[in-house]
Parts: C-alpha cells; sequence; structure tokens
C-alpha cells in the first residue's frame, strides 16, 4: 500500500471519520500523474528525483479530484475499446480482401478497395463494427451490474455478521493475516484496532477476505458501457473511412490496401502508445506491442481464411467436375 495513503487511512479510522476514509481510497484509486513521477525517478535511477517526488506530494494538502480521475479512467477504457475496434476492423477487412481475391464474385478485379466495392466495404464494416461495439458495451456493463449486485449483497452479509457475530469475524481475519505472515499477538491487535470502525473493517474484510474491491464509485456502469462502444465502432471505422474519402476525393499511385494498412497500423501504435500512461512500459515499447498485435491480427487472419476459401473453393470444383 502506497505509505502516504496507509497513513492518511490510518489517521481516519483512528477519528472514526468514515467520509475520510472514504475520500482516501478514492484519492489513491487513480493517481497517473503521481505515479508517472514515481515511475520515472525509479527508471531513471534518480534517487533526488523520487526525494523530491515524495516531498512534494507529502506536502499537498489533503484532497481529491474525482472528476480528474474518473475521466482518466475513461479515457483509458476508451484506448482499449478503440484497440478492440481496431482488431475487429482489421481482422474483417483482411478476410473479406482474401476471399474477394479467391473467389473474384464481386468484380473487385486485382485490387482490394476499388472505388467500385468501397461503398459495400464500409457498409460491410459499419455492420461488423455496430454489432461488436455494441455487444462489447453491454458486456461491459452486464459484468460490471452483476459484479455490482454480488458486491453489495456480500456486503450486506458481512455487515449483517459484524453486527451479529463479531468475534468470528475477528477470528476469521486473525487467521487469515496469520497466513499472510503476521504472528497471532500482532494479527490479533490489527483487528481489534480495525474492528472498532464498523464500515472500514467490512471494507477490509470484503477486500482481503472475500477479494472483492469495489467498483470505482465515481465511474458510471452505463456511461462505461457507452465510452467502450463508441470507442470501438468509431477507430475501427478510420481506416476504412479514411480510404473511401482518398479514393472519392483524392488520386493516388498507392493503393487503397496501403492505405488501409497505413491507417491501421498507425492508429495501433498511437493506442498503444497512449496506453503507455497506464502500464509499466515505455511509451516505444507499448506502442510497439499493440503494434505488433495489429500486424498479427491482420496477417494471422488473411492465412487462415486464405487456407479456409482454398479448401472449399477446391471441394466446389471437386463436386462440381464428378457431379
Amino acid at each position: 500500500m502506497n505509505p502516504k495513503k496507509h497513513m492518511i487511512a490510518t489517521n481516519a479510522f483512528l477519528n472514526g471519520d468514515a467520509d475520510q476514509s472514504k475520500d482516501v481510497h478514492l484519492k489513491y484509486q487513480s493517481e497517473p500523474h503521481k505515479t508517472n513521477s514515481f515511475r520515472n525517478a525509479f527508471l531513471n535511477g534518480d534517487a533526488d528525483q523520487s526525494k523530491d517526488v515524495h516531498l512534494k506530494y507529502q506536502s499537498e494538502p489533503h484532497k481529491t479530484n474525482s472528476f480528474r480521475n474518473a475521466l482518466l479512467k475513461y479515457v483509458e477504457m476508451g484506448i482499449n475499446g478503440g484497440i478492440n475496434g481496431l482488431a475487429v476492423s482489421c481482422a474483417s477487412a483482411s478476410a473479406m480482401r482474401t476471399i474477394f481475391y479467391s473467389f473474384d464474385n464481386f468484380g473487385l478485379g486485382s485490387s482490394f478497395f476499388k472505388e467500385s466495392a468501397l461503398s459495400f466495404v464500409l457498409f460491410y464494416q459499419s455492420l461488423i463494427l455496430v454489432a461488436t461495439g455494441l455487444a462489447t458495451g453491454y458486456y461491459e456493463y452486464q459484468i460490471k451490474s452483476e459484479y455490482k449486485a454480488l458486491y453489495d449483497s456480500e456486503r450486506s452479509r458481512e455487515v449483517w455478521e459484524y453486527e451479529n457475530y463479531l468475534e468470528g469475524e475477528q477470528k476469521e481475519m486473525v487467521e487469515l493475516y496469520i497466513s499472510k505472515g503476521l504472528s497471532q499477538s500482532d494479527a490479533e491487535k490489527v483487528i481489534e484496532l480495525l474492528s472498532k470502525d464498523k464500515t472500514f473493517f467490512v471494507d477490509v474484510m470484503m477486500k482481503d477476505e472475500l477479494e472483492m474491491p469495489p467498483l470505482d464509485a465515481n465511474l458510471s456502469i452505463s456511461l462505461s458501457g457507452l465510452v467502450i462502444s463508441i470507442s470501438h465502432m468509431l477507430f475501427g471505422l478510420i481506416p476504412t473511412f479514411v480510404v473511401w474519402t482518398l479514393n472519392r476525393y483524392w488520386s493516388s499511385q498507392i493503393s487503397s490496401t496501403q492505405y488501409f494498412l497505413a491507417t491501421s497500423l498507425l492508429l495501433f501504435f498511437s493506442l498503444g502508445v497512449a496506453r503507455s500512461n497506464y502500464n509499466v512500459s515505455r511509451w516505444w515499447r507499448s506502442g510497439f506491442n499493440v503494434l505488433l498485435t495489429g500486424i498479427g491480427i491482420f496477417v494471422g487472419m488473411f492465412l487462415a481464411v486464405n487456407s479456409l476459401s482454398s479448401f472449399l473453393f477446391a471441394e466446389s470444383l471437386f463436386f462440381g467436375i464428378h457431379s
């Protein structure tokens, strides 16, 4: 646990201030700017920078900015949703390209994204991305709704057990802390202190005993699903829309397939770079990892559909000859 968070949380408990305890948890659930400062000091091996960061945040007044933290988490959801949308877009585009090349039933000739077929491709991609985007967003909403219902149910049970048989709950927590390395006497002292405040102790039991952390109170379950759906559809449609726009209003020697690939890979890398703000990777490494994912999806889908379509085409010829 963050030392400063632990100190403030302990003070909240000793003061019997449940609101302060909640504020502490909300503040430290997501502080990317602070985390990045500590991380950069570590990666640079700069002890003085680390000391300066600690002094800065130790002297910072106790305050929360729930709007900023929630916004950053929504951005993270949008990044992940965008990566998923791009993956679906590349997979479906690769499949269409392979099928069109194999059977050539759509009059596309030697190029996948000819102007005559771009409207169809854009419409087809839109249908796929809207369907998968809605499904992804609904799945996020459903999973979080079910978790919240389960969490509320289990928390109500823990509150009831606290009020009716506190000694049993204390004993279970003592045994849990002993299993984590505390001595019998230390575990009993810790639990005796923690259990003086019902709200605080129930929160501890939910997290340590049941391993069920609460959902972020600043994030709307419905809005989370909506953000993921929109980002999935938006980023997934960008490559095909760029190709459609360039072919309609600007001619070039570069093929539409190359435009599609270049746009997709650039978006994969950009989203990977943005994602580095939420993990421990360097920006270029995070971008490169997501870029490799995009390349793997496009190539993998191309090979898989090419093999399948070749097999089906050969089978149709075989049965046609012998019929």
